[in-house]
């Protein structure tokens, strides 16, 4: 962030100075296999069953629940439910790159590439947001 900052001295030496915040670390973090493709494919099938069988509740959010509901989700009062492979699809219209927006345009960042992303981790943040214990829903698909 940059900020103005007045000296404290009077006279001619007074001036105003810009402090300066360092720059934005845009890393380059390789994609990692934790796990093998077929135990991805098991948490993939969990989280779709989830989806569709359970839902999600968008409480005080109509929006969201609009959303949903042009998207072709079934919608229940708060809850949403979602068919097989729709939310894959609607993940797929997301872009590669989108720009965070600061109050300074110089300090906007662009967020791009997969790298950042780890295919693993949105699976099991989907989890999450559903509620379920992690830890149980790692162990039972890796036991399978």
């Amino acid at each position: 962030m940059t900020s103005r900052r007045r000296a404290r001295r009077k006279g001619k030496d007074s001036r105003t100075r810009t402090a300066h915040s360092p720059a934005f670390i845009n890393r380059k973090i390789p994609f990692f296999e934790f796990l093998a493709e077929t135990d991805l494919q098991l948490i993939e099938d969990q989280s779709e069953w989830l989806m569709q069988e359970v839902g999600l509740e968008f409480q005080d959010d109509p929006e969201a629940l609009t959303l949903w509901r042009a998207a072709g989700a079934d919608v229940t009062d708060t809850r949403v439910r979602a068919p097989r492979g729709m939310v894959r699809k609607l993940c797929a219209t997301a872009p590669r790159q989108f720009t965070q927006v600061a109050r300074n345009p110089s300090r906007s960042v662009i967020s791009e590439g997969i790298a950042k992303y780890s295919h693993l981790f949105m699976v099991l943040r989907s989890f999450e947001i559903c509620g379920a214990d992690v830890d149980m829903v790692r162990s039972l698909t890796l036991k399978n």
